[in-house]
């Protein structure tokens, strides 16, 4: 029951500035995960386990094939169950067995493309930098970190962050593709996982502002709150204003 009390917690921090003694549940509630995972009382489900290595994972044709039988048809799948699964659902509102759980909401759907369908193609181990219609007329640099959300599920967040900055003139520096802020291993208890992706991380921010030491960053662009949240604890926002 122990694993069920902190599962239930989605790490909002919501409750942490009404409390009146500042208890910051979301962390009390990733370290119970961590206990239990180093005690070997914390269970992942398969889903969860598929999507922390897709997340992880940093290779063009696994991407490709996850994203398209996994996200786009298995999310059709879950979408269409759910409607037959309908009436079954318990009538009061308390959860029913696993699998009508797993039905009891829609997924999303996903665009048909990713942000980097739309971008120009760019390597493990390069960057692009986005510059205006006229880029002597840049009014601003930033870092733009569009994080898997936006860019691997929902892209038209990241699209549409990037048309925006670019309306407003500014020169926009986005890191090579597939990267994780290491949120969601940070969440799930995956202790090792999330160290390989917040050091990968903080060596390749290192390099970028390195590589563009000429430039004075403005400022460091996300559209996700949990990669906000991830990024801020790598110190993301001294390197990039």
């Amino acid at each position: 029951w122990l694993e069920d009390v902190a599962d239930h917690c989605t790490i909002c921090h919501k409750c942490l500035k009404p409390c009146p003694v500042d208890i910051d549940s979301g962390e009390v509630s990733v370290l119970e995960r961590r206990i239990l995972q180093s005690w070997g009382y914390k269970s992942s489900t398969l889903a969860t386990r598929a999507a922390l290595g897709y997340l992880e994972s940093r290779s063009p044709a696994y991407n490709r094939l996850f994203r398209a039988a996994v996200v786009r048809i298995g999310g059709a799948v879950q979408r269409a169950a759910c409607d037959l699964a309908a009436p079954f659902q318990p009538a009061d509102g308390r959860p029913g067995p696993y699998p009508l759980q797993m039905l009891r909401s829609p997924l999303p759907v996903v665009p048909a493309e990713t942000l980097r369908d739309v971008l120009p193609p760019c390597d493990p181990d390069q960057v692009l930098v986005l510059e205006p219609d006229a880029p002597g007329d840049a009014t601003r640099s930033v870092f733009y970190f569009p994080g898997c959300g936006s860019e691997r599920y929902q892209s038209h967040i990241s699209m549409a962050a990037l048309h925006v900055l670019g309306a407003l003139g500014a020169r926009v520096v986005v890191p090579p593709p597939f990267l994780c802020c290491g949120f969601p291993a940070h969440v799930n208890a995956k202790t090792d996982q999330h160290s390989r992706q917040v050091l990968a991380d903080t060596i390749l921010f290192a390099q970028i502002r390195e590589m563009f030491a000429y430039l004075e960053f403005d400022g460091c662009v996300i559209t996700c709150g949990t990669c906000r949240e991830g990024l801020d604890a790598m110190g993301a926002g001294k390197g990039f204003g």
